[in-house]
């Protein structure tokens, strides 16, 4: 063969090595490129989907007004009760009752005193206290001028109303007490406290049965009740007695419940969560003497709602009433279980706030004070506590309860 017959075919060979030499680096990159990718694995069960973000917490319980004409109206004014009421007249009292022969506007003489009043024994705590000095205050100032009689404050008295907390000079505008005993030279006469706490001077209509209720008697004066006097108001005359008696505190009282007031108000609303030792269902059951009705709640009240203010019911109490929605909620409470269980509810669903007030007295001007009460029904605290607002000018819209037809009235 020719040379030029022999190098073709080896060209041909080399130039087939080249080619088959490039395919292997290629297939040699390829596959080494192909084993640094991870390749994903086939899973034949799909991954369980990520679990869902946990529930918010409910909003706060919404309050709306009533529509129609109220959703136009103005809110609620706000009701202000200052400190320091002025004196009363010596015959404020006296135009309730008989007319007596008491000296126009002249203070008594208490240096003159032939009487004094001295209740005995123990009959219930701080509200009954009150009550019992307002009822010897009141007997005390219905005697006639020709036997001036003074109310001997006793170690009771000062106990729950402590001296040095009140004032109570200015309460000889119109009656006399004695914080050192009965005067030298008087008559003194006592009665018991439970008697002096159940005394009471109105009067009854012409159906009265004198027989089943007999008109009770303290301090040996038994008093034949007059028929009614459609004109007095003695839930207003109660109250009265009672601004008088706390609407003047001094010292650490005054200053504590100024701070309360300071830091959350001044305007606010006062529940008052009163279960009086378990009986407060059974006390308002039939005698739910509150402004909320069936209409403003949609169904009908109940003792429970009323004990506890309910979510529903209070809604329905802040709607119907209008009370601006930027007046902080306080609660005042027994400390009792069903109370305090209530309380976390109120302050989760109404942003309202536990103002641990222990002391009965910061509690009752906290209660008084409030521009909204949302009160007890069945429970006198409530109630002694309304009626010095109602003494003091407060609307009815102001609170729950009805003026002048609570429990036990």
């Amino acid at each position: 063969r020719s040379a030029s017959h022999v190098a073709q075919p080896r060209a041909k060979c080399q130039v087939g090595e080249r080619f088959m030499r490039m395919r292997l680096l290629v297939a040699c990159l390829t596959s080494t490129f192909l084993a640094a990718v991870p390749v994903p694995r086939v899973d034949p069960s799909p991954p369980p989907p990520p679990p869902p973000p946990p529930s918010p917490p409910p909003p706060p319980f919404i309050i709306t007004w009533a529509a129609g004409a109220a959703a136009v109206a103005q809110p609620l004014a706000p009701f202000d009760l200052p400190w320091d009421p002025e004196p009363l007249p010596r015959n404020w009292l006296t135009q309730f009752s008989a007319p007596l022969e008491d000296p126009a506007g002249q203070p008594p003489n208490c240096a003159a005193a032939k009487t004094a009043l001295v209740g005995d024994g123990g009959f219930g705590r701080t509200n009954n206290a009150l009550k019992e000095f307002m009822h010897l205050l009141e007997f005390a100032a219905s005697r006639p001028a020709s036997n001036l009689t003074v109310v001997v404050a006793t170690d009771r008295i000062k106990k729950y109303f402590p001296p040095h907390l009140f004032d109570w000079d200015p309460l000889k505008s119109w009656v006399c007490i004695s914080q050192d005993g009965p005067p030298p030279g008087t008559l003194e006469l006592h009665e018991s406290l439970f008697n002096i706490y159940y005394w009471d001077r109105r009067g009854h209509g012409q159906d009265y049965d004198e027989k089943k209720y007999p008109a009770r008697g303290v301090f040996g004066v038994v008093e034949k009740y007059p028929p009614q006097q459609p004109w007095v108001d003695y839930h207003w005359l109660h109250g009265k007695v009672f601004a008088q008696l706390l609407l003047r505190p001094r010292g650490p009282l005054r200053a504590g419940v100024d701070a309360i007031i300071r830091k959350h108000g001044p305007r606010y609303v006062a529940i008052h969560l009163r279960q009086l030792e378990g009986q407060c269902q059974k006390r308002v059951h039939g005698h739910e003497r509150v402004r909320i009705t069936r209409e403003d709640l949609g169904r009908e009240v109940t003792p429970e709602d009323i004990c506890l203010a309910s979510d529903e019911y209070l809604a329905a109490a802040l709607a119907k009433d209008r009370v601006p929605r930027e007046w902080p909620i306080l609660i005042l409470h027994d400390g009792q279980p069903l109370s305090v269980a209530r309380v976390p509810q109120l302050i989760k669903r109404f942003g309202a706030v536990d103002v641990n007030a222990t002391e009965p007295l910061v509690a009752m001007l906290l209660l008084a004070k409030s521009s909204y009460l949302v009160g007890n029904p069945g429970s006198t605290f409530s109630v002694n506590m309304a009626d010095i607002r109602r003494a003091s000018g407060a609307s009815e819209a102001s609170t729950t309860l009805q003026f002048g037809s609570y429990w036990g009235a």
